[in-house]
């Protein structure tokens, strides 16, 4: 699979549990992975940017929302919620995780 030209690896793990933990969500981020998963019926994306300057940031939005911009994966690791609730507490409870 290919995506602008650069190789990709699709997992989709729907109803994968076992991948539900922080550590794996980590590891994935660690090494440049995009993220897309479901939670309580609304769509997410984790993917990566670069400012003007060509500084890289993590973006972490629901679907079609404005973005939230972290500069480490620590950094995204410790703020990033949603809805007032820190993602590593949500993260046991996403659907649908697909990482490329």
């Amino acid at each position: 699979m290919s995506i602008n030209g650069i190789g990709a690896i699709l997992i989709n793990l729907q109803g994968d549990k076992s991948m539900n933990n922080i550590s794996e969500l980590k590891s994935w981020l660690d090494t440049g992975n995009e993220i897309e998963f479901m939670l309580n019926s609304k769509e997410y994306s984790i993917t990566y940017g670069n400012e003007a300057d060509g500084k890289r940031y993590i973006s972490f939005c629901e679907f079609y929302k404005p973005e939230n911009k972290y500069d480490t994966v620590s950094d995204f690791l410790s703020k990033a919620k949603i809805d007032g609730t820190y993602l590593y507490e949500l993260w046991e409870s996403v659907t649908d995780i697909t990482v490329y």
